[in-house]
Formats: structure tokens, sequence, C-alpha cells
């Protein structure tokens, strides 16, 4: 049967063998961050673009044990698009010079679409950046 240690654990003997845990994590949660904005803006829709450009990241407690990234927009009509919204059918849109046929406009999930296929490749990312730097620092 294997053996399990708890993360802790991991880290410390991680630390014995003279690596730096937390910049691993800082370093990890940069490329995590840069992938899941690449996923998220290219399902975000394009008509002008401001919506895709104005999607940004925030790395939050860098040099700690427990880094993290922010992904937000300062879109207004961002969680329309993200949830969808109603709307009311036979009004006349003159931006778009057509009236409205759907009573409901299905969103396009791109922040919850794009952060979930992040996630399913993190582990596997991960993994092999820490055998990497294993390897490189042990072998």
């Amino acid at each position: 049967m294997a053996d399990t240690i708890t993360m802790d654990e991991f880290v410390r003997r991680l630390e014995e063998l003279g690596l730096d845990v937390d910049a691993f994590m800082d370093t990890e949660v940069k490329k995590l961050a840069a992938e899941a904005i690449k996923q998220v803006r290219n399902r975000t829709p394009w008509e002008t673009g401001h919506l895709r450009r104005n999607i940004f990241v925030e790395i939050v407690g860098e040099g700690t044990r427990n880094p993290g990234a922010h992904l937000y927009t300062n879109v207004f009509y961002a969680p329309y698009v993200e949830y969808g919204h109603r709307q009311k059918p036979g009004r006349y849109v003159p931006a778009i010079g057509k009236r409205l046929k759907k009573s409901w406009v299905t969103g396009k999930f791109m922040f919850t679409d794009g952060i979930d296929a992040t996630m399913r490749k993190a582990p596997a990312g991960i993994q092999k950046d820490l055998e990497r730097l294993i390897s490189k620092d042990l072998g």
C-alpha cells in the first residue's frame, strides 16, 4: 500500500531538500493564471473586442503558502454575456437594426468554462513542473 502524507509534511520534505516551495507555488499560480486568461479570452464572444480586451488577472497572496489568482473584468455587461439575460421580444434595437426575437439569451459561460478547462489541466502540469524541479535540483 502506498504511503500517504499531508500537504504540510510534503512541503516540509521539499524544504529539507533545499527547494524553495513558495517560489515554486508562485510560479505555478502565474502559469495557471496565464492559461486561464487565455482560455477565457478565447471563449469570449468578439463583436467589438471590448469585453475580450478588458479581462484581467490579479495575483494575490504572492510569497505565501496560499497564493492565488483573481480573474475579473470591469465591463458592466459581462455578467449578462456570461450567464445570459432576458429581453423583450419584438422590441426594435437601433444598434443592431433588428427586432428582438427570443425572450432569453443563453449565456456563453466563458469564465466558468475557461477556468474549468484550466483546472482540469492543472494537476498534470504542476506534477510535470515539480518533477522537473526535483530532478534539476537533486539529479
